[in-house]
This record gives C-alpha cells, structure tokens and sequence, in this order.
C-alpha cells in the first residue's frame, strides 16, 4: 500500500515504522537516567565545596547521562527525518510544516548534543584549579537541556497545524500536540526541567498518530 501526495499526485512508499519509535523510546529513556544526575542547581544556593563533592560523587551518573543524551540527539534527527518526509507526502503545495517540523527537530537535537558535550566536560573539568568552570559548565547543561524540550513546541505546533488546518493527519493528535506545544512552552518558564517528560509522552504519542492517515488522506 502507498500513501498520495495529495498536492502533486505522486505515490510515495509507506515510511519505515521503526524509524519514528526508536526515537520515542530514547527519549523516555532519558527520562529514567535523568535522576542519576548530579543532583542540585547552582540557584540552590548551596556551598561551593559542597556542589562540587556533588558533581564527584555522581561521575558515573553524569557520564551515562551524557551518553544518553547523545543518543537521543541523533535519534531525534532521525525523527525529524522521518517526520518530514510522512508531512511532505501529505501536506498541500505549498505548506511549511514539513519545514517547520524537520526544523524544529534538528535544533531540538543540537542542542541535545550540546547539552551531553557539557555534561562530559563537567566530569572532566571538575578538578579545574577554578571551580567555576565545572559550575558553569553544569549549569549550562542543565539550562540547553531544559531548552532542548522547549524547542519540541516547534515540531509539535507544525503537526498541530497539518492535522486541525490541512487535515492531513488525525485531528486527536492535533489536538494533543497543541497542548503539548503550549505546555512546553510555558513549563520553560515555570519548571523548565519537567520538559523532559512532557516532550517523552509526545513523541511515544507522535510516533503512533503519524503512521495513521487522516479519513481526507485516504
């Protein structure tokens, strides 16, 4: 079976399933080794003596974060491969959100990457004649993290507005991605950490609602 690019006619082949939960899952599994982390913020006022045995007593913790971290990046440029081309065989001529959405996933994992480059460095600069280099570098990993999140809202909008407006996916996941999109969007600027979660339980979402077709598709 082929699905129809409803603005140029062509039959495109059906898109790989695996290829948009992989990253679904790496994203939930971030979530479980997220707890493993150093373990304070630097706005918790704490001692700097104190933040930085923190940051030594979690070695291992913060080099397995960062390894996950990694590997979400590059699964989310998968998806965000997979996510254009389902939305380019199926938006109208003309349309940006397959744009918008590859977009928004190649700068939801670069700064991912970014954000797991810093968490090695953390382990690697802890012992800095300076301890203010592993304190920044930490928060730094924690605030392109938060934000990593906060950039989904991209990716999410764009299937918002292809399933409520094209109507060329199912009008629940757009839904659910409005939502999503809006919730990311205002936890980074309440609790910018729990992203995270939110962003994990709309890609497993995503990853289901993009491999059915809109009733108009068909």
């Amino acid at each position: 079976m082929t699905m129809t690019d409803r603005s140029q006619g062509v039959a495109t082949p059906p898109l790989a399933k695996g290829w948009l939960i992989a990253p679904a899952i790496g994203a939930v599994a971030i979530a479980g080794v997220m707890g493993s982390g150093a373990g304070f913020s630097v706005t918790d006022d704490l001692p700097v003596e104190t933040m930085l045995d923190k940051i030594e007593a979690a070695n291992s913790s913060l080099l397995l974060v960062g390894a996950v971290q990694a590997l979400a990046a590059m699964g989310l440029v998968v998806f965000g491969a997979w996510i254009f081309s389902r939305l380019r065989a199926v938006e109208p001529a003309g349309a940006l959100t397959s744009l918008v959405a590859g977009g928004g996933c190649l700068l939801t994992a670069s700064m991912m990457a970014m954000a797991a480059a810093h968490t090695q460095l953390v382990v690697d600069t802890q012992d800095a004649v300076d301890p203010a280099v592993a304190l920044t570098l930490h928060t730094l990993e924690e605030s392109l993290f938060a934000a990593s999140w906060c950039s989904l809202a991209l990716v999410a909008g764009a299937v918002a507005v292809a399933a409520l407006r094209h109507r060329v996916l199912p009008t629940w996941l757009g839904g659910v991605s409005v939502f999503i999109a809006a919730l990311l969007v205002v936890l980074q600027v309440v609790v910018p950490w729990a992203g995270w979660f939110v962003g994990a339980v709309w890609l497993v979402a995503a990853g289901f609602g993009l491999r059915v077709r809109a009733p108009s598709v068909a």
